[in-house]
């Protein structure tokens, strides 16, 4: 008896984009691997291979979403300042090279923040997706101020 055909992926578990996966367009600068990296090492995160299926369900305490947000964006604006972009309190102007974007992140209206956390909410199942899981450094790893007794410093699953 001959088997048929396995189909796609994508026909058995279909998938929308997440805003992070979204937010890779050209004309968007955020959420560059060497940036997401550098903010997850800096609050006691690694990356490593998927190989915990619920780790798509990992989410991260609201202040830490926070500070990855404010990080990539921060990250954005230089990125953006070295390409020759300006500040505008206008509409976006590609053509020009003009955003209301380009400002420090408390200056954002909170519309724009939350936008910004949202992509780093769903930045666990975005990198699920792409076979790699975020993990909890142990405290000898993690950044100072780790204590043992923080229950917030154990393996992320």
């Amino acid at each position: 008896m001959a088997l048929a055909a396995r189909p796609a992926d994508s026909e058995h578990f279909p998938t929308r984009k997440s805003a992070y996966e979204r937010n890779q367009e050209p004309d968007d600068a955020s959420g560059k691997p060497d940036g997401i990296f550098r903010y997850l090492a800096g609050l006691g995160y690694t990356l490593a291979p998927l190989a915990d299926w619920g780790a798509a369900f990992f989410r991260f305490p609201q202040a830490e979403v926070e500070r990855l947000a404010e990080s990539e964006h921060d990250r954005f604006v230089a990125e953006r300042m070295r390409q020759s972009w300006r500040y505008t309190s206008g509409p976006k102007d590609i053509q020009a090279r003009l955003s209301p974007a380009l400002r420090p992140w408390a200056e954002l209206p909170k519309d724009e923040q939350r936008k910004n956390c949202v992509i780093m909410r769903e930045l666990p199942a975005s990198l699920a997706r792409a076979g790699f899981q975020i993990i909890r450094l142990p405290c000898a790893s993690a950044p100072a101020g780790c204590h043992p007794e923080n229950s917030s410093w154990t393996t992320a699953r």
